[in-house]
């Protein structure tokens, strides 16, 4: 991370993993004051969250957190009741701001990544099939935010003059997450989306 960026801009500042804790700048108070909120476990951080103490892109970055901690505090159960400890996490921190994209896209690719690891298959329900106009994961647009979201708090300036904005809406899951695409023509394997066309029937 570049040095001269302001402190809001460095993601360390935000929200931290730190001895199995969570750590958040209390955005209630920035930036007249500086002050931290430490939560032991991700129903604290999922409070935190609800009470606003995290605002902008920082509940994101708090819930992959809270995701972690709860991974730690589940070491030594078997992988399925460890999963199903994540899983029950991870629907507690999304219940905290529903429509949240960051939140859920955090939580739902830390899903993904460990379903993979502990073997359990992850499916995607497309009841119409895959888009036709995106051949592949490069054709997908992905709708963009207002930048100024992420530039400013309370309508004042966290970032430097020359630092440009960036907030996308959603991102891409990549195929080798997915078990498969259920779909009204039957599953289709995540690289034969195509399969779902050749096998419709024509109007």
């Amino acid at each position: 991370m570049n040095p001269e960026f302001p402190f809001i801009f460095k993601p360390e500042n935000i929200a931290r993993y730190e001895d199995g804790d969570v750590v958040i700048l209390d955005r209630s108070v920035y930036p007249f004051e500086i002050e931290y909120v430490r939560c032991c476990d991700y129903e604290e951080t999922a409070r935190a969250i609800e009470d606003m103490v995290t605002q902008s892109y920082g509940p994101g970055f708090a819930a992959g957190y809270a995701m972690a901690s709860a991974a730690r505090r589940a070491i030594g159960n078997t992988g399925k009741s460890m999963f199903d400890e994540l899983e029950r996490a991870g629907k507690r921190l999304v219940a905290t701001r529903p429509t949240n994209h960051q939140i859920r896209l955090t939580v739902a690719r830390q899903l993904e990544v460990a379903a993979r690891y502990f073997d359990i298959p992850t499916y995607i329900f497309c009841p119409y099939g895959p888009d036709r106009e995106a051949g592949t994961i490069d054709d997908i647009e992905i709708e963009e935010r207002d930048p100024q979201e992420v530039l400013e708090s309370r309508g004042l300036p966290t970032t430097d003059a020359r630092v440009n904005g960036y907030y996308p809406a959603f991102d891409a899951t990549p195929p080798a997450l997915i078990t498969g695409l259920i779909t009204d023509r039957g599953l289709f394997a995540p690289d034969d989306t195509w399969g779902y066309y050749e096998t419709q029937t024509p109007e």
